[in-house]
């Protein structure tokens, strides 16, 4: 079930990846994430919801970089 999401994520952000290790890779970013978000949604004291976005394989290291730190 994972790995379609992933799939789907990738079809509606225009991803692709060069190989299977990076394909792997990107995917685990992705599910790391999805536990994330289900656990923030899951929260009844938050008034807002969060979803995935076109950042969401990447690593903390690489959107630092994107944010110039």
């Amino acid at each position: 079930m994972g790995q379609q999401r992933f799939t789907e994520h990738m079809l509606d952000y225009g991803l692709s990846y060069g190989t299977q290790a990076e394909f792997e890779f990107r995917m685990n970013q992705y599910l790391s994430k999805e536990a994330d978000i289900e656990e923030i949604n899951a929260n009844p004291a938050h008034t807002f919801t969060v979803g995935h976005n076109q950042f969401s394989t990447w690593t903390h290291e690489e959107y630092k970089v994107l944010l110039g730190y």
